[in-house]
């Protein structure tokens, strides 16, 4: 990962563009899992560039420019590990050595909404994009959702400026409590931060409406509601009814919020000739399918960190051995931030106070596990830090690899199948010491055997457990409490889990990947040196 200051750095650029493959992703720093999970839509595209610039010109006098929060040092710890090509955050002097010079005037789009009431916002974000599309030259830039109407503003402009450059739009994460993940939520406390969640509260009420098969919105004007309408055939009695809220300039009743015109990474384009929007029932636009992201379920992650690891033959904990100038443990962490992982459970165990002081972090909490009875009795421990509902992740501390698009993927499915628990999987030739993922004769997960407890014909199968799972908290907790010791080791193992969900009649399922070097662990200096050859292929 490159770090370019100057318009003369950009010239190291060259070879990205000859392949017409290179992608930007355009931010203004104070990073968080939203532009993250951007620069990964973009990895699937080709190599990528983020841009970290704040730009004044799209500040009006009184706002938060000179307060906007800038960490570059933070940002490019939270981007190494997704490895993008280069990084371009240029002082000011370079987006502007001619202060008073031209700019880009935005098309009817900025009218209305922000563009009202912070005049001047879309002619600085205009030109400012215009610009880095010029310097950087990019043949795909990807924009956040979350921002609806920057993203029309920028597809006038690119279309009306014929520039030859596509433009993506990827969904909007939130955060636990349903407000959009954004630089300035920090400044939101207490009361101001609950009134906020009230817009992505009223989105997620219309959508239980229309699936409920509500077509008659009335507007709300200064006088108060309109007058009640009679209700529609098949629409159950007692569903949440939405307070309507208004449509944006220029577009259709379906214009505001975080849902965006287009489907979830589809290229802004234009109803060409003839062209006519999706119709759904009885003329009705049709509804965009949401993704899972767009839920945000809440979140929260274990990471085990306990073991001293013997194999190593150091006397310091394995998961402060350092790969890439960082430890273990370090890495872990920063692909579960990445993830858009809140808050997170680190068991310590072997030097617990300094495996403690290297990760000590407001978002970062320890249970402390002595004596060590296993990975399920290492969970047991964590319990009591972790919150009653929602979703955890478990994870050992020693995957440095392991890329946060991964968890990302692991809990949206876990989501989606509103499984009990999900555990990530992958298939090998001989899947070694590794636990194997046991499945009846359609293909559904049973059980995960430990290598040392298999027979032979379990030990042939080549699908293992990578040790990285997605649980149901409220059915986590329950499982935990069943577990038993009735084996070799003597110990609690949390794969046992799986096999009591499973008696329980709760859904489980694996979610396998195709990478064994993404979640290989680290047990011996050997091992470590690999890794260590792998992080830097990876750029």
């Amino acid at each position: 990962m490159e770090l370019l200051r100057t318009r003369a750095d950009l010239a190291r650029l060259a070879p990205l563009r000859s392949g017409g493959r290179l992608v930007l992703v355009p931010t203004m720093g104070a990073l968080h899992a939203g532009h993250l999970s951007l620069v990964e839509k973009a990895a699937e595209l080709g190599p990528v560039v983020v841009s970290i610039f704040v730009n004044p010109t799209q500040f009006a006098p009184g706002e938060d420019f000179g307060r906007y929060p800038r960490d570059l040092e933070r940002d490019l710890d939270l981007l190494r590990p997704l490895a993008p090509a280069a990084v371009f955050a240029p002082p000011v002097s370079e987006m502007y050595p001619h202060p008073a010079g031209a700019a880009v005037e935005p098309g009817p789009r900025a009218a209305g909404l922000c563009g009202a009431r912070r005049p001047g916002h879309f002619r600085g974000v205009a030109t400012v994009v215009v610009k880095l599309l010029n310097l950087v030259g990019p043949a795909t830039a990807v924009f956040g959702r979350k921002d609806a109407q920057q993203c029309l503003v920028l597809d006038e402009v690119v279309r009306d400026l014929d520039l030859p450059v596509r433009l993506i739009d990827a969904p909007t994460l939130r955060e636990p409590d349903g407000l959009a993940m954004s630089s300035r939520n920090r400044y939101l406390e207490g009361d101001d931060r609950r009134r906020a969640t009230c817009l992505s509260r009223a989105l997620q009420a219309a959508r239980r409406e229309l699936e409920a098969g509500e077509r008659a919105v009335a507007a709300r004007g200064p006088a108060g509601p309109a007058p009640r309408r009679r209700r529609r055939r098949g629409v159950r009695r007692g569903a949440p009814r939405a307070r309507p809220v208004p449509p944006a300039a220029g577009r259709g009743p379906a214009a505001a919020g975080d849902r965006g015109p287009r489907r979830a990474g589809a290229p802004h384009r234009q109803p060409g000739p003839g062209r006519r929007p999706a119709r759904g029932a009885r003329g009705v636009p049709a509804r965009r399918r949401t993704t899972v992201t767009d839920a945000a379920p809440a979140l929260q992650a274990v990471v085990l960190a306990a073991g001293k690891g013997t194999r190593m033959k150091s006397d310091l904990p394995k998961v402060l051995h350092r790969i890439g100038g960082r430890t273990l443990l370090d890495h872990v962490l920063g692909a579960v931030r990445a993830a858009g992982v809140p808050r997170t459970v680190v068991v310590v165990g072997h030097e617990a106070e300094l495996v403690e002081e290297s990760c000590r972090a407001p978002d970062v909490a320890f249970a402390l596990q002595r004596p060590q009875l296993g990975t399920g009795h290492a969970v047991q421990v964590a319990v009591p830090g972790l919150a009653a509902d929602g979703w955890t992740l478990v994870l050992a501390g020693d995957v440095p690899l392991l890329r946060p698009a991964t968890l990302r993927r692991l809990v949206d499915a876990t989501v989606a199948a509103r499984a009990s628990a999900s555990v990530l999987t992958c298939v090998v030739a001989d899947a070694g010491a590794y636990g194997r993922i046991v499945k009846d004769a359609a293909g559904r997960l049973q059980r995960i055997v430990e290598a040392r407890d298999a027979s032979p014909a379990e030990l042939a199968i080549g699908e293992y457990n990578t040790g990285v799972f997605c649980f149901r908290t409220a059915d986590l907790v329950a499982a935990l409490a069943k577990l038993r010791a009735d084996n070799d080791q003597s110990e609690y193992y949390l794969t046992d889990t799986i096999a009591h969900l499973v008696a329980d009649g709760r859904a489980v399922q694996a979610v396998a990947i195709d990478d064994p070097d993404e979640v290989v662990g680290i047990n011996t200096v050997d091992e470590l040196a690999a890794a260590e050859a792998l992080l830097r292929r990876r750029g």
